[in-house]
């Protein structure tokens, strides 16, 4: 069974970009991961500082433990 994780990050105003760029590098080493099978950005058309993040991990602990250690 896979794991889901959803958030919604709102930025700050003047940030949005600083934020985005943030994930850019964040992302690609949390796909190198052995368990995340999936990770995706989108920000929101109509309020362009809120992000929302989807993730798709083969378990639920190795979610949390990257988690914990950020």
């Amino acid at each position: 069974m896979t794991y889901k994780a959803i958030a919604k990050w709102p930025s700050k105003d003047g940030k949005a970009d600083d934020f985005h760029g943030l994930f850019i590098v964040a992302m690609p080493k949390t796909r190198e991961l052995k368990s995340c099978l999936q990770i995706d950005l989108r920000f929101d058309e109509v309020h362009p500082k809120l992000a929302f993040m989807t993730q798709d991990w083969e378990s639920s602990q190795d979610h949390k433990d990257l988690c914990l250690r950020s």
